[in-house]
């Protein structure tokens, strides 16, 4: 069974022979917990607790600050692929230049005897 704050606090007052105010002062309590029907509320709930003049927080701000951690991490992780990435391509593009570049004599060779134009790239890929 749930109820609101002020009404179990009138009811506790009400036992003990205080007003709401002395029972608060009485008992010192630091916290209470709130749950939502939804957690779609959960939002509205908290801002309205903050609007009282309490501090709040709730698990679903948690979630979202350690989403936002691994948003980051995520990140981080794409920038060091894309790192790897263009050093694999800069490699790639090395290895076939100096393919082309040391073979440049055989190439020439191959041309003046008469070697098909489609036969010089095929070598190099291979």
């Amino acid at each position: 069974m749930r109820i609101p704050l002020e009404d179990a606090l009138a009811a506790g007052a009400e036992n003990r022979g205080l007003t709401p105010d002395g029972l608060r002062q009485a008992t010192g309590y630091s916290g209470i917990a709130i749950e939502a029907d939804d957690s779609e509320n959960v939002a509205g709930i908290v801002k309205s607790v903050q609007e009282l003049g309490f501090s709040s927080f709730s698990l679903k701000q948690v979630i979202e600050q350690i989403d936002q951690g691994f948003g980051v991490f995520r990140g981080i992780l794409a920038g060091i692929g894309g790192v790897a990435l263009l050093v694999a391509a800069i490699g790639i593009a090395n290895t076939m230049v100096m393919s082309v570049l040391e073979r440049t004599r055989e190439i020439g060779i191959m041309k003046s005897v008469g070697a098909s134009p489609g036969y010089t790239p095929a070598l190099l890929l291979a």
